[in-house]
């Protein structure tokens, strides 16, 4: 009978523990995606300028909202950054997240990014040699917004997904022009110029 009713017990903190733990899964595995969106970024920073040469970082297909998540990192054989682009960069780091929905599981995708340039398919931030963050078009600084933000930064927001639904937290990872990464909550990405 002790058996039984401790059995019985067990099964109740199990049942009210359970949402708990899901939630607290959850909320792991989007910083855990935000963290190799930050690692990316600074591998990318710290052999740049110590190899002197451009480091792309490409995050996700970032054309389409909720993209599926993936980080490339590509190393460029010299300074410009049309050497580290798809075509001509070596793949130095790759995290991709993209399974996990693909077998019907919740995942992590890009919710939003900004500024208006992150937009196309073909573009990704280009580090040069001293370490900054420019357009991988023109070699120039992202155009900061009309308030609030600082220019020449990118910022992504992460979420996780179940088919196309986000579901849970929501964490925002800004790159600075000077290559400097950051974890960010609730910013308001609408006061940014061209925000998907």
């Amino acid at each position: 009978m002790e058996l039984m009713m401790g059995l019985v017990i067990l099964s109740i903190l199990i049942t009210m523990a359970t949402p708990g733990l899901a939630s607290l899964v959850g909320r792991f595995y989007t910083r855990s995606a935000a963290e190799d969106l930050m690692y990316a970024a600074d591998l990318a920073r710290s052999r740049a300028r110590a190899n002197r040469r451009a480091y792309a970082l490409q995050v996700g297909g970032l054309g389409v909202d909720g993209e599926l998540y993936k980080v490339v990192v590509r190393r460029g054989a010299g300074i410009s950054c049309d050497s580290a682009n798809a075509t001509n960069g070596e793949v130095v780091y790759t995290a991709d997240y993209s399974k996990a929905n693909a077998a019907g599981n919740p995942t992590v995708a890009i919710l939003r990014r900004a500024p208006a340039e992150l937009l196309s398919s073909d573009h990704f931030l280009c580090f040069r040699a001293d370490g900054r963050v420019v357009r991988s078009d023109t070699g120039l600084p992202y155009r900061g917004p009309a308030v609030g933000y600082l220019a020449g930064d990118a910022y992504f927001e992460l979420s996780r997904v179940f088919g196309t639904t986000p579901v849970g937290d929501r964490l925002q990872v800004q790159i600075g022009y000077n290559g400097s990464v950051r974890l960010t909550y609730g910013n308001d990405l609408s006061q940014l110029q061209g925000v998907n």
